[in-house]
């Protein structure tokens, strides 16, 4: 883990510490930055309820790209098929469906999704599946790693080892998830807890300075 954990907050490499009583407040932030982000969520959990359709899926796929707010993603998914689309999200979706759920592999099924990089892929199984899966993208991998020892500004693609970097920052981030028990969640999620993407955003939030 790149960072050290507490009774009172993380401290990443030296370089920047957040208090686990900032997250609520952090977390809040971001959904005032990114207010489709629970509408999305609720989205995923309507569409996924039954067989994916390609249009629904094609959708899906689209508010998460439109989320990340990178323009030029829109323009290369359009090299995929909707049914394409359809068959890589429902596969992810099975990965991550129980209690033991395959990140990695669910990962890399939302790869083969034409034009999407490891960044935009962890933000669709980010949608797929909160309670498991956090964003990594350039902020969070500079923030968390590159200080760190870590290679690189952005994180490793899937044929650099990004699936197995991704599944170990999942588990940097439910650590600190697991610190957060007694503090309270505004998204009101089940018992309290804290998902990983909950976690992420509001450490996120924190390295844009918002």
């Amino acid at each position: 883990m790149p960072h050290s954990l507490n009774q009172t907050g993380i401290k990443a490499c030296g370089t920047w510490k957040l208090s686990y009583r900032q997250f609520p407040s952090k977390l809040a932030v971001h959904l005032l930055k990114a207010p489709n982000t629970l509408l999305i969520e609720y989205k995923w959990k309507q569409i996924s309820s039954n067989p994916l359709t390609s249009a629904n899926a094609w959708d899906f796929l689209k508010q998460v790209v439109d989320w990340g707010s990178v323009h030029w993603v829109n323009s290369k998914i359009k090299s995929n098929t909707k049914n394409n689309v359809r068959l890589c999200l429902s596969t992810a979706k099975n990965h991550l469906a129980g209690p033991n759920p395959k990140i990695g592999n669910a990962l890399a099924a939302v790869s083969n999704i034409n034009g999407l990089g490891i960044s935009f892929a962890t933000k669709v199984v980010r949608f797929i599946c909160p309670e498991h899966c956090p964003v990594l993208d350039k902020v969070i991998w500079q923030g968390m790693y590159m200080g760190c020892g870590a290679n690189g500004s952005t994180p490793p693609t899937i044929a650099n080892g990004g699936l197995k970097n991704y599944t170990s920052y999942v588990t940097d981030i439910k650590a600190i998830a697991q610190k957060m028990k007694k503090i309270p969640n505004p998204l009101g999620r089940p018992n309290g807890e804290w998902y990983p993407a909950d976690v992420e955003m509001a450490i996120y939030a924190h390295l844009r300075g918002w």
